[in-house]
């Protein structure tokens, strides 16, 4: 066998093995060669092993060194014993901890181990600590920030096998095998561990197999002792130990969060409930998963809150301090300036960004009434009116004299349908066609033109409102969001930046906001559309939503990174998303929350007079047309009975 090199192993000294070992060490210091060759080949804990890493492609062994020369043997042999049985690739670290030099033999092969450490299969990864004392296992697993411990998943196996042998054995608590299953599930988010106790040339113990559950209720943290043969029943990977969490409480930091987590309370304000397609989602999550789900309030009264270098607060700072399991509202996928939290998937839905400005000014009901036919409109009734004016002339003319001003009159009242007495004594043919195709075209026009009168001086009419953001960015209004996390929606272009500069977050209700957009009208509000969609059923004519829209996101929910639950969440989340139920929660909430804005707003349309529909002012151009007609005939009465007294007078009968 070529020897390469023999390897001194300070603190934490990684090395890639695919080897077949040779122990060099000389036999007078081999203590009791037997109980070590008991334990390798014992059944129980290769049972163990082959069941633990069935799925593993890689295994790293972290082993303790210690200026012991039974425990020397023992951890030699047992990891040429695992490469030999398990048959997987090998990263082997040394634990110096005091400052013991270990030497080894190894036949090297030619692998990198940056490209084994970049495998990306899911649990294809594990991992097996040995030790010769529980506390020696509990100090490496607490240091978090070393290697491998920074780069532990919750997706990966581990097992801890502590060898004990009589000359250094002194006691065994479970409290502290407690305290390392805590440790790992606390610290890390860690389930699948299995614990292996040895015990050498100790006649009086076996060999314990101890796993722990932290969601078995009936346990109540008790550690569990598996004998071999229920070795094979135990979980295999993580996923199968979230799949029941048997009503274990996950923490929910949830807050108010119009319209898809409306928070409602009772009068007494003890009892609050949510309502809304968030808290649908949580509910049903709950409920395949089995878990309680404890909803709280974010910290500091933030709602979504910030995080700001390590200051960090709201539901975002919950997560990243690991004070909750899941956030129960929507967000929008996009950086937070933390690689602590990641986002459940699918993704819902996109969700677009919007400003809201106000209405603009309405018409006054003159001008209105104008404005009601578009000029293409007139046109082609001017064109028409026309045509059908020198057409009747034409055939008038053919038959006898007429005057051209008696024509285009009688034209006129054709198609304003009043009533004429020529009509009954028209005997051309051709005269009698063109009549009827007037007067159906005038009944038709004045019936149009009649329902557009009545919707105009009905429904109010506004002046053109902004439908871009170059137009917005020219109206100079600053813009205020209620959402810290849309700071950052400005910023991509020129325009961008300049209504960028105009954004500003401040902490106030909506119901303020509004009220000084609609009072004041100097301000403008950056949300969602869904809110804006229900603010503008709540406040009708009151607001606008511009056309053109800055952003877009995907949203989903916010778990912290490396969740035990995000498999299991992901899988549920698919499932509800395919078969229509986030859909419906969302409709069904929207159709509430319309009639619900729908009733709000005719409250306040009753409770402002400047914003009620049908006033007799919307009829004064109708009276003052009656009262300059009634003007005119009085004028042209008296003049009549002063200065046409003499002449002779035709009534009309």
């Amino acid at each position: 066998m070529k020897f390469i090199f023999c390897l001194a192993f300070f603190l934490k000294c990684p090395i890639f093995v695919d080897v077949t070992f040779v122990n060099k060490f000389g036999t007078d210091y081999v203590r009791d060669k037997n109980a070590v060759q008991d334990f390798v080949l014992d059944e129980v804990f290769w049972s163990a092993c082959t069941s633990h890493f069935h799925s593993a492609r890689i295994l790293t062994i972290v082993a303790t060194s210690w200026n012991n020369e039974v425990w020397n043997d023992t951890v030699s042999d047992v990891i040429e014993s695992v490469h030999k049985n398990l048959n997987i690739p090998i990263i082997l670290f040394y634990l110096n901890c005091f400052g013991l030099v270990y030497a080894a033999s190894f036949e090297f092969i030619g692998k990198s181990v940056d490209q084994v450490r970049e495998y990306p299969a899911e649990s294809s990864h594990s991992y097996l600590i040995i030790s010769y004392s529980v506390e020696s296992a509990y100090s490496h697993i607490y240091d978090d920030t070393g290697y491998p411990q920074n780069k532990w998943t919750q997706k990966d196996n581990y097992m801890i096998l502590v060898i004990f042998h009589k000359s250094w054995y002194r006691y065994n608590s479970p409290e502290m095998y407690k305290l390392l299953f805590h440790t790992f599930w606390e610290k890390y988010s860690i389930l699948n561990v299995v614990t292996v106790v040895k015990y050498l040339n100790i006649y009086d113990r076996a060999t314990d197999i101890i796993v722990y559950n932290p969601f078995d209720a009936n346990k109540e943290g008790d550690l569990i002792y598996v004998t071999p043969d229920h070795l094979t029943q135990l979980p295999k990977s993580y996923l199968e130990r979230t799949w029941n969490l048997a009503g274990f409480v996950v923490r929910v930091t949830m807050f108010h969060s119009f319209p898809t987590a409306v928070l409602k309370c009772e009068e007494s304000r003890y009892k609050c409930s949510y309502e809304g397609r968030d808290w649908e989602v949580i509910k049903n999550l709950a409920t395949y998963m089995n878990f309680t789900p404890v909803i709280s309030h974010p910290r500091h009264g933030e709602g979504f809150g910030y995080v700001n270098g390590s200051e960090c607060a709201g539901s975002v700072g919950d997560l990243v301090c690991k004070l909750a399991d899941i956030s129960g509202n929507e967000r929008y996928i996009k950086s937070y300036d933390t690689d602590k939290i990641e986002f459940t998937m699918p993704a819902f839905y996109t969700m677009q960004i919007v400003v809201v400005v106000p209405k603009a000014h309405r018409l006054p009901p003159w001008r209105a009434i104008f404005e009601c036919l578009t000029l293409e409109f007139r046109m082609y009734l001017l064109a028409v009116l026309l045509v059908t004016t020198v057409l009747w002339y034409v055939l008038r003319k053919l038959r006898g004299k007429v005057s051209c001003l008696a024509n285009a009159a009688d034209t006129i009242a054709v198609f304003l349908t009043m009533s004429l007495s020529f009509l009954t004594k028209v005997s051309s043919s051709s005269q009698r066609l063109l009549l009827s195709f007037c007067l159906f075209f005038s009944l038709i026009l004045m019936c149009f033109f009649q329902s557009t009168l009545l919707d105009t001086v009905s429904h109010p009419r506004f002046q053109p409102d902004i439908n871009t953001l170059q137009k917005f960015d020219e109206s100079g209004l600053p813009i205020v969001t209620l959402d810290p996390g849309l700071l950052d929606t400005f910023g991509w272009s020129r325009t961008m930046k300049n209504l960028h500069m105009k954004l500003q977050y401040q902490n106030l209700s909506s119901q303020t906001l509004l009220y000084q957009m609609a009072k004041y009208r100097n301000v403008s509000m950056l949300t969602n559309k869904a809110e804006a969609l229900w603010l503008l059923s709540k406040y009708p004519n009151r607001f606008h939503i511009i056309r053109e829209y800055p952003r877009e996101y995907f949203v989903s929910y916010m778990i912290p990174r490396g969740s035990p639950y995000a498999t299991r969440i992901h899988n549920l989340l698919g499932k509800m998303t395919e078969a229509g139920l986030v859909r419906k929660w969302e409709r069904d909430t929207s159709y509430r929350l319309e009639l619900e804005a729908l009733r709000e707003g005719r409250a306040n349309i009753e409770d402002n007079k400047n914003v009620k529909v049908l006033r007799l002012a919307e009829f004064q151009l109708s009276f003052f047309m009656w009262g300059i007609g009634l003007t005119a005939g009085a004028v042209v009465f008296v003049l009549e009975r002063c200065f046409g007294g003499g002449k002779q007078v035709y009534i009309v009968k």
